[in-house]
């Protein structure tokens, strides 16, 4: 039979052997709570760079909306441009038509072209042509104001 010191000194050593397992058993636990601490750290950051990521694409977008935005403005103000510039060059070529007009049922322009002018269709060719002509033939010789020379002319003759 095993005397007391014996039982006691079983128990101190089983004692000891669960501090050193348990001791143990922390150790590693705490290294794996450690490990896992660094993986999660190390996933928040990518998290964080993620996401910050996204703000920045998010405010990329937005500006780029914005500049869309602005130049389809831009685009509409100068399509109404064109449509009103348009609108006054036919105002300003009927406007020019309508004095053509007037000036060809003058007598000034009679004495010009003759008396027979009643093909008004073909008049705008006419008026062109023999202003071309005028005009270049008073260019070669150098007199500035061709047309008035004409009109001086014709009055001359009435």
């Amino acid at each position: 039979m095993l005397g007391p010191w014996t039982a006691v000194v079983c128990v101190q050593w089983i004692l000891e052997l669960l501090k050193w397992t348990t001791y143990e058993n922390l150790e590693r636990h705490k290294s794996q709570l450690e490990d896992e601490i660094l993986s999660l750290e190390k996933k928040l950051e990518e998290e964080r760079a993620k996401h910050e990521q996204d703000e920045l694409l998010l405010e990329e977008f937005e500006k780029t909306k914005e500049q869309t935005d602005e130049l389809n403005n831009q685009k509409a103000i100068c399509g109404r441009s064109k449509v009103q510039a348009e609108q006054v060059l036919n105002e300003k070529e009927n406007e020019i038509k309508s004095l053509m007009e007037s000036l060809l049922k003058t007598k000034v322009w009679t004495c010009l072209f003759g008396d027979d002018i009643t093909d008004y269709g073909n008049l705008d060719l006419e008026i062109k042509s023999d202003l071309e002509n005028d005009v270049h033939l008073r260019m070669e010789t150098g007199s500035l104001f061709p047309l008035h020379s004409a009109c001086l002319s014709c009055s001359l003759y009435t």
